[in-house]
């Protein structure tokens, strides 16, 4: 009870809809399911470091990293609010996981996985190819007259919500309602999904595959950053001032060959 309290007093208001939903997920999917029956000041340190060298064992070394940070806040909200004196997260340790770095997909091993739908997976699959969407954006999406306008996945904390709209690829055209009736789909279900059509690569690596291959076609860069929401690559011209036209979106997205 303490733990989603926890969230949704002090992180809810600070961090974005699918950063606090994800904050949910790991909580009640690893931390309650391990912890949940226990008082806030009957958990040990041995108790989480054991719940995050399981973890570990099981190699899931980024969600180790995440219930670890969970847990610290966690408990150190609760030493804030005058539940424990300290917190058992002082002395647990865990290697720091080293996150992965995105990989462009070969064409040989895109061109079968972006062949003709044949599951709901299938067509998210392709809408991420054919466009550089972060999953997390794709329930968010809403299809108007051959664009697409997509809720900006990484806003600022206590920012309002931005929004991008471009030209969806030719290729996506004969399936925009498939894609339209799918993008509510479970993205860990089609993660998995993935990964039973592609060994070695990650669904977030869709998106480097888009912005390589997209560049390397000639388009616009600054325009493939807009398209991408890549943040750190934008500056004050680009976001306030640079509108791209109807026309010139189709020609640079269509300048896109996997």
């Amino acid at each position: 009870d303490y733990a989603l309290h926890f969230l949704e007093t002090f992180k809810k208001p600070n961090v974005g809809e699918v950063t606090y939903s994800n904050y949910v997920r790991i909580t009640k999917l690893h931390i309650i399911k391990a912890l949940g029956e226990k008082k806030v000041g009957d958990v040990s340190a041995s108790n989480c470091q054991n719940l995050l060298s399981s973890l570990l064992e099981e190699g899931k070394g980024r969600t180790t990293e995440e219930v670890k940070n969970l847990l610290t806040w966690i408990f150190d909200g609760a030493v804030a609010d005058h539940l424990i004196d300290v917190s058992p997260m002082r002395t647990v340790r865990v290697p720091k996981h080293r996150r992965e770095i995105g990989k462009c997909m070969p064409k040989d091993v895109l061109t079968p996985l972006i062949g003709e739908p044949k599951s709901r997976y299938d067509y998210i699959i392709l809408l991420l190819a054919y466009t550089g969407l972060r999953p997390g954006e794709v329930k968010s999406a809403v299809f108007i007259d051959g664009f697409i306008t997509v809720r900006n996945g990484k806003t600022p904390t206590n920012a309002p919500p931005s929004f991008r709209r471009f030209p969806l690829h030719t290729r996506l055209l004969p399936y925009v309602k498939q894609i339209e009736e799918n993008v509510d789909v479970n993205m860990d279900e089609v993660s998995r999904h993935f990964r039973k059509k592609v060994k070695g690569y990650r669904l977030y690596d869709l998106r480097h595959t888009f912005t390589t291959y997209i560049q390397e076609s000639g388009a616009n860069s600054k325009w493939v950053d807009y398209v991408t929401n890549h943040v750190g690559a934008q500056n004050v011209t680009q976001k306030v001032y640079t509108h791209w036209t109807d026309d010139f979106q189709r020609k640079e997205m269509e300048k896109l060959q996997f």
